[in-house]
């Protein structure tokens, strides 16, 4: 758990975030993936920054910022002779959040999913034993 926080404080800027998704977008094509759907951690307050840290994407602006990464790069990688078809993400929570926590994820999820009803393919709880 230490090691995802550390790694999760690396990626948890806006460039950071859209480099690392384009990058897993173009190696799921390489490696002959044509669809995949991703579990997205979206935890209670979840956020990215912005480069200059001034301000903060929620969980509908993380899904706007990885809708245009993707519809930018599949063309590309279509382009570039690969079979790629797309992801979908599958909204993940701890299943440890406390009742409002999951309330509040939960009502999130449903915002979300109406926002972006053709990229949210589901609802997971993570199970994370201590």
């Amino acid at each position: 758990m230490r090691s995802v926080l550390v790694l999760r404080s690396l990626l948890c800027y806006e460039t950071a975030y859209k480099n690392h998704f384009r990058r897993i977008l173009w190696r799921f094509a390489e490696d002959g993936i044509s669809y995949a759907e991703i579990r997205l951690a979206m935890n209670h307050l979840f956020t990215i920054q912005s480069d200059d840290g001034t301000r903060e994407y929620g969980h509908g602006g993380i899904i706007q910022m990885l809708a245009d990464v993707l519809k930018e790069e599949t063309p590309k990688i279509q382009a570039s002779g690969l079979s790629f078809h797309g992801v979908k993400f599958i909204y993940a929570v701890l299943r440890a959040a406390p009742k409002e926590a999951m309330r509040w994820s939960m009502d999130t999820c449903i915002e979300v999913k109406q926002q972006f009803p053709d990229l949210i393919c589901g609802r997971f709880l993570l199970n994370i034993l201590s």
